[in-house]
């Protein structure tokens, strides 16, 4: 129940309408709504009627398209793909070698398909903006799906440069994998909780004998998998691989495959990061131990190592907003990220309230993990857990 009401706080979606053409920022830096986007494609539209070779009238005009759920993927006319490439087509001809068209085409191609043309694309516009974010992440994956390991350091450096990941975002990542054990599996599940880690691996060399693996990039590309359970010494084996090359369900996938993992190399440890709904992966064998769950078939003692993790091991000024930062255009995401500590939180505030312990550490879990439950207007739920 207090995993859905964390989750319940991460649906919100704005609603108010614009009333002027606002710049269009990816939706793993924020998200603003359907009503939003769908308003501003309409003024997106009119500025480009008005200018049609402005290259970021284009480009924000595609991103309200592509995030609007106005058209849907349904195989219609009306086919959101469709729409989408039509755009590109007419970026082709109006601001064809604009960085704003090449962002646009990279989030529209697939990294598995295209090689070469994919690879050109990203060279083209890593050289007319080395410090471009879109083009700093596309190139990072094309690397990382095949292996092109001496380039992460330079290409990860730069990424962090341009400062699109807050302070907060950087500082949650940081939590999280001190959430791990050591040499352990940890599986992330999105942009958020993928890029600042191995930013803090690869430039830091924070927590590099952890294992990170995206869930994405292990459900749809099977090299990449094998690959990056070689290096750990893990070979499950073609016939386990070509079982599941194809999956539907991300989730069914990563289950399988730590099953397969947790049998064949029982000595491994395999964590989630909380960023990812795990609620129904596993029954009972998630143990948190911080920002992350520790997979066990086992029951084992976990309070201990999430007391030690959070207490001993864990950056929390930023929480206490002990940091002279400036804030970066991901900072609201940072905000909402801190709601994964309300079950860490909430436990080690239960645990000391057991131990008829009350001091300064306990009441800022308290009072924290009130204020998450003020955002989402679930005091009284909240309380009552925390109470019984």
């Amino acid at each position: 129940m207090i995993r859905k009401l964390i989750l319940s706080s991460l649906l919100f979606a704005g609603t108010i309408q614009a009333q002027q053409a606002e710049k269009i920022l990816h939706r793993s830096r924020a998200y603003r709504g359907p009503v939003f986007y769908s308003e501003q494609v309409k003024l997106w539209k009119r500025e480009l009627d008005k200018s049609p070779r402005n290259a970021a009238a284009w480009e924000n005009y595609y991103l309200a398209t592509r995030y609007s759920e106005d058209l849907k993927y349904d195989g219609s006319v009306n086919d959101k793909g469709k729409v989408l490439d039509k755009i590109l087509n007419d970026m082709a001809k109006q601001v064809p070698n604009s960085i704003e068209y090449i962002d646009c085409k990279l989030l529209n191609t697939g990294l598995e398909k295209g090689d070469a043309e994919t690879l050109k694309l990203i060279q083209k516009g890593y050289a007319m903006n080395p410090k471009d974010e879109e083009v700093l992440e596309a190139y990072i994956n094309y690397c990382e799906l095949r292996g092109k390991t001496d380039e992460f350091q330079r290409l990860y450096k730069g990424l962090n440069d341009t400062r699109v990941n807050d302070y907060t975002i950087m500082e949650f990542n940081y939590n999280v994998l001190m959430s791990a054990d050591k040499n352990a599996i940890l599986f992330t599940w999105g942009d958020n909780d993928t890029y600042p880690a191995r930013i803090l691996q690869e430039t830091r060399s924070v927590r590099t004998d952890i294992t990170l693996i995206n869930a994405s990039f292990a459900t749809n590309f099977p090299e990449y998998l094998a690959r990056v359970l070689k290096q750990k010494g893990i070979v499950l084996g073609d016939a386990f691989i070509q079982k599941y090359a194809t999956p539907t369900d991300m989730k069914a996938f990563i289950k399988a495959l730590t099953l397969e993992i947790s049998r064949k190399y029982p000595s491994v440890p395999i964590f989630f990061a909380l960023t990812g709904d795990t609620e129904n992966l596993f029954d009972d064998s998630l143990y948190c131990t911080g920002l992350a769950n520790r997979f066990s078939t086992v029951r084992i003692d976990n309070v201990s190592k999430l007391k030690n993790n959070i207490e001993n091991r864990f950056h929390l000024d930023y929480l206490r907003g002990g940091l002279n930062e400036t804030p970066s255009i991901s900072h609201p995401v940072g905000e909402e990220f801190a709601s994964n500590y309300v079950i860490p939180f909430a436990m080690l505030y239960k645990h000391y309230k057991s131990m008829g312990e009350s001091n300064e550490r306990s009441e800022f879990y308290k009072s924290f993990v009130m204020e998450q439950a003020a955002r989402t207007k679930n005091e009284k739920e909240m309380k009552e857990y925390l109470e019984n």
